[in-house]
Protein backbone atom coordinates (compact mmCIF):
# COMPACT_ATOMS: atom_id res chain seq x y z
CA UNK A 1 0.00 0.00 0.00
CA UNK A 2 1.12 3.12 -1.29
CA UNK A 3 2.47 5.57 2.13
CA UNK A 4 -0.01 8.60 3.11
CA UNK A 5 0.83 11.32 1.27
CA UNK A 6 2.34 14.39 3.23
CA UNK A 7 0.82 17.86 3.56
CA UNK A 8 2.02 20.10 0.34
CA UNK A 9 1.49 22.61 2.65
CA UNK A 10 4.12 21.97 4.97
CA UNK A 11 7.08 24.27 3.77
CA UNK A 12 10.01 21.90 5.86
CA UNK A 13 8.94 18.82 3.50
CA UNK A 14 8.68 20.92 0.91
CA UNK A 15 11.62 22.32 0.88
CA UNK A 16 13.21 19.09 1.72
CA UNK A 17 11.43 17.59 -1.76
CA UNK A 18 13.13 20.20 -4.07
CA UNK A 19 16.56 19.42 -2.75
CA UNK A 20 16.10 16.08 -3.72
CA UNK A 21 14.82 16.75 -6.72
CA UNK A 22 18.11 19.09 -7.11
CA UNK A 23 20.26 16.12 -5.96
CA UNK A 24 18.63 13.84 -8.38
CA UNK A 25 19.77 15.93 -11.26
CA UNK A 26 23.29 16.46 -9.80
CA UNK A 27 23.76 12.40 -9.38
CA UNK A 28 22.50 12.37 -13.25
CA UNK A 29 24.99 14.97 -14.76
CA UNK A 30 27.76 12.73 -12.14
CA UNK A 31 27.07 9.82 -14.11
CA UNK A 32 27.55 11.88 -17.31
CA UNK A 33 31.02 13.05 -16.10
CA UNK A 34 32.08 9.60 -15.24
CA UNK A 35 30.71 7.28 -18.32
CA UNK A 36 31.32 9.72 -20.88
CA UNK A 37 35.45 10.41 -22.06
CA UNK A 38 34.21 13.66 -23.74
CA UNK A 39 36.30 16.95 -22.63
CA UNK A 40 33.12 18.73 -23.84
CA UNK A 41 31.46 17.19 -20.72
CA UNK A 42 34.73 16.61 -18.24
CA UNK A 43 35.83 20.02 -19.09
CA UNK A 44 33.94 22.48 -20.84
CA UNK A 45 30.81 21.30 -18.25
CA UNK A 46 28.58 21.53 -21.25
CA UNK A 47 25.49 19.44 -20.68
CA UNK A 48 22.34 18.75 -19.56
CA UNK A 49 20.46 17.01 -16.98
CA UNK A 50 16.49 17.60 -15.97
CA UNK A 51 13.10 16.31 -14.71
CA UNK A 52 10.35 16.65 -16.48
CA UNK A 53 6.51 16.23 -15.64
CA UNK A 54 4.87 14.05 -17.79
CA UNK A 55 3.44 16.52 -20.40
CA UNK A 56 7.24 17.61 -20.45
CA UNK A 57 6.98 20.79 -18.68
CA UNK A 58 10.60 21.42 -17.30
CA UNK A 59 10.55 21.10 -13.21
CA UNK A 60 14.21 21.71 -12.69
CA UNK A 61 17.37 21.46 -14.54
CA UNK A 62 21.01 21.60 -13.57
CA UNK A 63 23.63 22.46 -16.70
CA UNK A 64 26.60 23.66 -17.78
CA UNK A 65 25.03 25.43 -20.88
CA UNK A 66 21.12 26.62 -19.60
CA UNK A 67 19.54 27.06 -23.09
CA UNK A 68 19.27 23.47 -23.64
CA UNK A 69 15.88 23.50 -21.33
CA UNK A 70 13.86 25.05 -24.11
CA UNK A 71 15.17 22.01 -26.58
CA UNK A 72 14.47 19.15 -24.28
CA UNK A 73 10.79 20.12 -22.87
CA UNK A 74 9.89 20.37 -26.57
CA UNK A 75 11.73 16.86 -27.32
CA UNK A 76 9.60 15.09 -25.02
CA UNK A 77 6.31 17.03 -25.83
CA UNK A 78 6.60 16.39 -29.37
CA UNK A 79 7.63 12.24 -28.40
CA UNK A 80 4.27 12.27 -26.55
CA UNK A 81 2.72 13.42 -29.41
CA UNK A 82 4.65 11.01 -32.41
CA UNK A 83 4.73 8.41 -29.90
CA UNK A 84 1.25 7.91 -28.49
CA UNK A 85 -0.48 6.11 -31.82
CA UNK A 86 2.74 4.64 -32.97
CA UNK A 87 2.90 0.45 -32.76
CA UNK A 88 4.62 -0.41 -29.59
CA UNK A 89 4.09 3.22 -28.14
CA UNK A 90 6.09 4.34 -25.01
CA UNK A 91 6.58 1.52 -22.83
CA UNK A 92 8.84 1.99 -19.33
CA UNK A 93 12.08 1.63 -20.18
CA UNK A 94 12.01 2.84 -23.22
CA UNK A 95 14.52 6.13 -24.12
CA UNK A 96 14.50 8.22 -27.15
CA UNK A 97 17.04 10.51 -28.95
CA UNK A 98 15.87 13.91 -30.05
CA UNK A 99 18.72 15.95 -32.19
CA UNK A 100 16.13 17.82 -34.98
CA UNK A 101 17.26 21.78 -34.52
CA UNK A 102 14.08 22.58 -36.19
CA UNK A 103 12.28 20.48 -32.98
CA UNK A 104 14.00 20.50 -30.64
CA UNK A 105 17.16 22.00 -29.98
CA UNK A 106 20.00 24.31 -31.17
CA UNK A 107 21.56 22.25 -34.02
CA UNK A 108 22.11 18.41 -34.65
CA UNK A 109 25.28 18.18 -32.57
CA UNK A 110 22.84 19.22 -29.22
CA UNK A 111 21.85 14.94 -28.93
CA UNK A 112 19.40 14.60 -26.10
CA UNK A 113 18.24 11.33 -25.22
CA UNK A 114 14.86 11.01 -22.89
CA UNK A 115 13.17 8.54 -20.94
CA UNK A 116 9.73 7.77 -19.05
CA UNK A 117 9.53 7.11 -16.20
CA UNK A 118 7.25 5.11 -14.98
CA UNK A 119 5.27 4.27 -11.66
CA UNK A 120 2.28 1.61 -11.40
CA UNK A 121 1.82 1.51 -15.34
CA UNK A 122 1.71 5.61 -15.51
CA UNK A 123 4.08 8.14 -16.88
CA UNK A 124 4.68 9.82 -13.84
CA UNK A 125 7.68 11.85 -15.26
CA UNK A 126 10.85 12.22 -17.98
CA UNK A 127 14.12 12.74 -17.05
CA UNK A 128 16.57 13.52 -20.23
CA UNK A 129 20.31 14.02 -20.77
CA UNK A 130 21.74 16.48 -23.31
CA UNK A 131 25.45 17.97 -24.33
CA UNK A 132 26.93 18.28 -27.26
CA UNK A 133 28.20 15.81 -29.34
CA UNK A 134 30.82 16.35 -32.14
CA UNK A 135 30.10 12.98 -33.81
CA UNK A 136 27.15 13.78 -36.01
CA UNK A 137 26.38 11.40 -38.30
CA UNK A 138 26.69 11.71 -41.68
CA UNK A 139 27.42 15.62 -41.48
CA UNK A 140 29.66 17.34 -43.96
CA UNK A 141 32.31 18.68 -41.87
CA UNK A 142 33.66 16.41 -39.08
CA UNK A 143 32.41 18.03 -35.60
CA UNK A 144 29.31 18.67 -37.21
CA UNK A 145 29.93 22.81 -37.37
CA UNK A 146 29.35 23.24 -41.03
CA UNK A 147 29.88 26.86 -42.02
CA UNK A 148 30.00 26.12 -45.81
CA UNK A 149 26.35 24.21 -45.60
CA UNK A 150 23.41 25.91 -47.86
CA UNK A 151 20.93 23.95 -46.04
CA UNK A 152 20.17 21.22 -43.23
CA UNK A 153 20.54 18.03 -45.14
CA UNK A 154 24.05 18.83 -45.22
CA UNK A 155 24.65 19.08 -41.45
CA UNK A 156 24.26 15.70 -40.53
CA UNK A 157 21.09 13.36 -39.20
CA UNK A 158 18.39 15.09 -37.42
CA UNK A 159 16.64 12.11 -35.21
CA UNK A 160 12.68 12.54 -34.49
CA UNK A 161 12.51 10.20 -31.24
CA UNK A 162 14.57 7.30 -32.70
CA UNK A 163 14.05 4.64 -30.08
CA UNK A 164 17.31 4.29 -29.15
CA UNK A 165 16.82 1.73 -25.97
CA UNK A 166 13.40 0.01 -25.92
CA UNK A 167 11.88 -1.48 -22.27
CA UNK A 168 15.28 -1.29 -20.75
CA UNK A 169 17.26 -3.35 -23.95
CA UNK A 170 19.70 -0.63 -25.94
CA UNK A 171 18.59 -1.13 -29.79
CA UNK A 172 21.93 -3.01 -31.80
CA UNK A 173 20.07 -1.88 -34.96
CA UNK A 174 20.04 2.01 -33.82
CA UNK A 175 23.33 2.03 -32.31
CA UNK A 176 24.81 0.58 -35.17
CA UNK A 177 23.53 2.61 -37.65
CA UNK A 178 24.59 5.76 -35.96
CA UNK A 179 28.12 4.85 -35.33
CA UNK A 180 28.60 3.32 -39.22
CA UNK A 181 27.46 6.74 -40.33
CA UNK A 182 29.89 8.86 -38.76
CA UNK A 183 34.05 9.90 -38.27
CA UNK A 184 34.13 8.93 -34.47
CA UNK A 185 32.42 5.96 -33.61
CA UNK A 186 33.40 5.42 -30.28
CA UNK A 187 33.13 8.42 -29.57
CA UNK A 188 29.50 8.42 -30.58
CA UNK A 189 28.09 5.63 -28.79
CA UNK A 190 30.27 6.77 -25.30
CA UNK A 191 28.14 9.68 -25.57
CA UNK A 192 24.80 8.26 -25.77
CA UNK A 193 25.61 5.29 -23.42
CA UNK A 194 26.18 8.25 -21.61
CA UNK A 195 23.25 9.70 -21.87
CA UNK A 196 21.40 7.01 -21.46
CA UNK A 197 23.29 5.78 -17.79
CA UNK A 198 22.85 9.44 -16.12
CA UNK A 199 18.60 9.11 -17.30
CA UNK A 200 18.60 5.07 -15.57
CA UNK A 201 20.26 6.94 -12.29
CA UNK A 202 17.86 9.58 -12.48
CA UNK A 203 14.63 7.43 -12.90
CA UNK A 204 15.56 5.07 -10.48
CA UNK A 205 15.75 7.99 -7.90
CA UNK A 206 12.93 9.88 -8.90
CA UNK A 207 10.59 5.98 -8.54
CA UNK A 208 12.70 5.77 -4.98
CA UNK A 209 11.21 9.44 -3.85
CA UNK A 210 7.89 8.47 -5.42
CA UNK A 211 7.64 5.55 -3.07
CA UNK A 212 8.53 7.66 -0.35
CA UNK A 213 6.76 10.80 -0.55
CA UNK A 214 3.45 9.68 -2.78
CA UNK A 215 2.40 9.75 -6.41
CA UNK A 216 -0.15 12.64 -5.11
CA UNK A 217 2.61 14.48 -3.70
CA UNK A 218 4.81 14.56 -6.40
CA UNK A 219 2.20 16.01 -8.87
CA UNK A 220 1.50 18.71 -6.73
CA UNK A 221 4.83 19.55 -5.81
CA UNK A 222 6.01 19.87 -9.80
CA UNK A 223 3.14 22.15 -10.42
CA UNK A 224 4.23 23.87 -7.07
CA UNK A 225 7.46 24.29 -8.44
CA UNK A 226 6.54 25.47 -11.91
CA UNK A 227 4.20 28.28 -10.55
CA UNK A 228 6.45 29.69 -7.98
CA UNK A 229 9.03 29.53 -10.55
CA UNK A 230 6.43 32.16 -12.50
CA UNK A 231 5.32 33.84 -9.61
CA UNK A 232 8.89 34.91 -8.68
CA UNK A 233 9.42 36.26 -12.46
CA UNK A 234 5.99 38.15 -12.13
CA UNK A 235 6.90 40.32 -9.21
CA UNK A 236 10.09 40.75 -9.99
CA UNK A 237 8.59 42.59 -13.29
CA UNK A 238 6.32 44.48 -11.51
CA UNK A 239 9.50 45.79 -9.36
CA UNK A 240 10.84 46.77 -12.49
CA UNK A 241 9.92 50.24 -14.48
CA UNK A 242 7.37 50.20 -17.21
CA UNK A 243 8.89 51.14 -20.69
CA UNK A 244 10.00 50.63 -24.00
CA UNK A 245 13.94 49.81 -24.96
CA UNK A 246 15.76 48.83 -28.22
CA UNK A 247 18.82 47.59 -29.21
CA UNK A 248 20.38 46.39 -33.04
CA UNK A 249 23.87 44.65 -33.25
CA UNK A 250 25.70 43.17 -35.43
CA UNK A 251 27.10 39.74 -36.90
CA UNK A 252 29.76 39.77 -39.59
CA UNK A 253 29.52 36.64 -41.09
CA UNK A 254 26.61 34.04 -42.53
CA UNK A 255 29.13 31.45 -42.83
CA UNK A 256 30.23 31.57 -46.20
CA UNK A 257 30.05 35.59 -46.80
CA UNK A 258 31.42 38.36 -44.77
CA UNK A 259 28.95 41.21 -43.95
CA UNK A 260 26.91 42.67 -41.48
CA UNK A 261 23.85 40.92 -40.45
CA UNK A 262 21.47 43.17 -38.53
CA UNK A 263 19.71 41.28 -35.32
CA UNK A 264 17.30 43.60 -33.45
CA UNK A 265 15.64 43.32 -30.36
CA UNK A 266 12.64 45.51 -28.94
CA UNK A 267 11.57 45.08 -24.89
CA UNK A 268 8.09 45.92 -23.90
CA UNK A 269 7.07 45.77 -19.99
CA UNK A 270 3.81 46.84 -18.35
CA UNK A 271 3.36 45.68 -14.57
CA UNK A 272 4.11 41.81 -14.78
CA UNK A 273 4.02 41.61 -18.26
CA UNK A 274 7.36 41.80 -20.76
CA UNK A 275 8.10 40.81 -24.51
CA UNK A 276 10.90 40.24 -26.45
CA UNK A 277 10.01 41.29 -30.40
CA UNK A 278 12.85 40.61 -32.97
CA UNK A 279 11.04 42.28 -35.61
CA UNK A 280 13.36 44.01 -37.92
CA UNK A 281 16.26 41.11 -37.45
CA UNK A 282 17.64 40.74 -41.06
CA UNK A 283 16.32 37.72 -43.33
CA UNK A 284 17.34 34.26 -43.36
CA UNK A 285 20.72 33.72 -45.20
CA UNK A 286 22.84 31.36 -47.68
CA UNK A 287 24.95 30.01 -44.18
CA UNK A 288 24.60 28.29 -40.95
CA UNK A 289 24.66 31.14 -38.79
CA UNK A 290 21.31 31.45 -38.36
CA UNK A 291 18.54 29.37 -35.78
CA UNK A 292 15.65 27.27 -36.27
CA UNK A 293 13.09 28.92 -33.71
CA UNK A 294 14.16 26.40 -30.80
CA UNK A 295 17.42 27.75 -31.29
CA UNK A 296 16.39 31.78 -30.59
CA UNK A 297 14.27 30.57 -27.72
CA UNK A 298 17.14 28.81 -26.42
CA UNK A 299 19.82 32.12 -26.31
CA UNK A 300 16.74 34.23 -25.02
CA UNK A 301 16.48 31.60 -22.24
CA UNK A 302 20.08 31.90 -21.60
CA UNK A 303 19.48 35.59 -20.37
CA UNK A 304 16.43 35.35 -18.90
CA UNK A 305 17.59 32.90 -16.31
CA UNK A 306 21.37 34.43 -15.75
CA UNK A 307 20.67 38.56 -15.72
CA UNK A 308 16.93 39.07 -15.40
CA UNK A 309 15.65 36.25 -13.32
CA UNK A 310 18.55 35.25 -11.72
CA UNK A 311 17.23 34.37 -8.33
CA UNK A 312 14.53 32.21 -9.83
CA UNK A 313 14.78 28.17 -10.24
CA UNK A 314 15.75 27.11 -13.72
CA UNK A 315 12.81 25.64 -15.39
CA UNK A 316 9.50 26.25 -17.09
CA UNK A 317 8.00 28.87 -15.42
CA UNK A 318 10.62 31.30 -16.60
CA UNK A 319 9.41 30.91 -19.90
CA UNK A 320 5.45 31.42 -18.55
CA UNK A 321 6.51 34.82 -17.44
CA UNK A 322 7.20 36.41 -20.90
CA UNK A 323 6.11 36.62 -24.39
CA UNK A 324 8.18 36.52 -26.92
CA UNK A 325 8.40 36.64 -30.94
CA UNK A 326 10.93 35.49 -33.79
CA UNK A 327 9.80 36.81 -37.18
CA UNK A 328 9.45 33.60 -39.58
CA UNK A 329 11.86 33.34 -41.82
CA UNK A 330 13.82 35.69 -39.75
CA UNK A 331 17.98 34.94 -39.37
CA UNK A 332 16.31 33.74 -35.54
CA UNK A 333 13.50 31.70 -37.24
CA UNK A 334 14.40 29.97 -40.17
CA UNK A 335 12.71 28.32 -43.06
CA UNK A 336 13.01 24.32 -43.45
CA UNK A 337 15.66 23.21 -44.91
CA UNK A 338 17.91 26.34 -44.05
CA UNK A 339 21.29 25.49 -42.36
CA UNK A 340 21.88 26.08 -38.81
CA UNK A 341 24.69 24.18 -37.75
CA UNK A 342 26.61 27.19 -36.31
CA UNK A 343 23.12 28.82 -34.48
CA UNK A 344 24.86 28.97 -31.45
CA UNK A 345 27.35 31.82 -32.52
CA UNK A 346 24.04 33.66 -33.06
CA UNK A 347 24.73 34.79 -29.75
CA UNK A 348 24.15 38.18 -30.77
CA UNK A 349 20.62 37.16 -30.11
CA UNK A 350 21.25 37.24 -26.16
CA UNK A 351 23.56 39.84 -26.53
CA UNK A 352 21.07 42.67 -27.83
CA UNK A 353 18.24 40.74 -25.15
CA UNK A 354 21.04 41.81 -22.73
CA UNK A 355 21.51 44.88 -23.83
CA UNK A 356 17.55 45.78 -23.38
CA UNK A 357 17.28 44.37 -20.28
CA UNK A 358 20.15 46.17 -19.06
CA UNK A 359 18.48 49.57 -20.06
CA UNK A 360 15.38 48.42 -18.45
CA UNK A 361 17.39 48.57 -14.98
CA UNK A 362 19.32 51.49 -15.67
CA UNK A 363 15.85 53.29 -15.33
CA UNK A 364 15.28 52.28 -12.04
CA UNK A 365 17.29 54.38 -9.27
CA UNK A 366 18.18 51.31 -7.16
CA UNK A 367 19.91 49.45 -9.64
CA UNK A 368 22.32 51.99 -10.77
CA UNK A 369 23.74 51.57 -7.16
CA UNK A 370 27.29 50.71 -6.62
CA UNK A 371 29.25 51.04 -3.70
CA UNK A 372 25.94 52.34 -1.72
CA UNK A 373 25.54 55.47 -4.03
CA UNK A 374 23.22 55.81 -6.85
CA UNK A 375 24.96 57.08 -9.73
CA UNK A 376 23.24 59.88 -12.23
CA UNK A 377 23.07 59.30 -16.30
CA UNK A 378 26.60 60.35 -17.42
CA UNK A 379 28.58 59.80 -13.77
CA UNK A 380 29.74 55.99 -14.25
Amino acid sequence: MEKKRFDIKDPITYEIFKHRLWSICERSHYTLSRVSGSPIVIDAHEYLSGIHKADGEAVMVTSGVVLHIVGMERAIKKINEWWKDEEGGISDGDQFLVNDPFVAGIHATDMGITKPVFYKGKIIAWVGSLFHTPAVPAAMNPGGMCPDAINAYQEGLRSQALKIVEKGVQRSDIMRTLTANTHDPFLLGLDHVAKIAANNTASDEIVKMVENFGIEYVEEAFDRIIEETEEICRKKLKELPDGVWRSILYQDTTGREVKPIKIQCTLTKKGDKIKFDYTGTDPQQQGSYECAEPGALGHLFVVLATQLFWDAPWGSGILKSIDFHFPKGSLLNVDFPMPVSNAPLVITSENVAHQCIVKMFYADEKYRMLDGKIYKEGEM
